[in-house]
């Protein structure tokens, strides 16, 4: 997402520990959001399946197909989809990831952990948009 406004930006995790082709569980503003890298993008979408109260982190990632571990509903993360029924979905959340050019790994996470404490996300951190993180929860799918 462009949008500069760093108050609009929540910190979800560090960018590091998100490996291609993998998802990992994040929990900005205790949240649940499973994060997905694919094809060098960052995906995050709503953490829990439709049919049942699921953690779809615990599901499996190959491509953009996120599959529920409890009844196999298979999702595609840069929309939210269900493939077997459109109108189903997960909410889909905007995410950053703001790069820095040059930094030894104790400067960075020093960084990291000093604009955190300052309520900035990170240079090097996943971000999810915060308006976006409000809607989902008054349509009741943040859980």
């Amino acid at each position: 997402m462009s949008n500069p406004d760093s108050a609009n930006w929540i910190y979800a995790m560090d960018a590091a520990a998100l490996l291609e082709g993998r998802m990992a569980a994040a929990y900005p503003l205790g949240v649940n959001v499973p994060i997905a890298r694919v094809g060098g993008k960052i995906y995050a979408v709503s953490g829990k399946c439709v049919h049942m109260p699921c953690p779809l982190f615990m599901g499996q990632l190959e491509g953009h197909t996120i599959t529920c571990p409890c009844r196999d509903w298979r999702f595609d993360v840069r929309t939210g989809k269900f493939f077997d029924a459109a109108e189903l979905g997960l909410a889909v959340y905007s995410t950053k990831l703001p790069l820095i050019k040059s930094a030894s790994k104790t400067a960075r996470n020093k960084n990291i952990r000093t604009e955190i404490a300052a309520g900035k996300p990170p240079k090097q951190a996943v971000a999810i948009g915060y308006a976006i993180q409000r809607r989902a929860k008054a349509k009741g799918q943040a859980s």
